[in-house]
């Protein structure tokens, strides 16, 4: 049986995705824009597959770590 996440998890996932797309539409600051979407990287890439795309092209760049609450 394949690993899948729970509803709790998609809902996370969710709300970190969009907070990400709320700060591309509303902040200017370049600097700020990569915070956030390194942060959200770092929180989504736990539940993607192994050799999900998002994990190769990001594995140089952004350091993963575990989910935080």
């Amino acid at each position: 049986m394949e690993p899948t996440i729970t509803a709790y998890e998609y809902s996370d996932i969710k709300q970190h995705v969009n907070a990400l797309v709320s700060a591309y539409l509303a902040v200017n600051d370049r600097h700020m824009r990569s915070v956030i979407r390194a942060e959200t990287i770092a929180y989504v890439t736990p539940f993607l597959p192994e050799g999900a795309p998002l994990n190769a092209s990001i594995s140089g760049w952004v350091t993963v770590g575990s989910p935080q609450s």
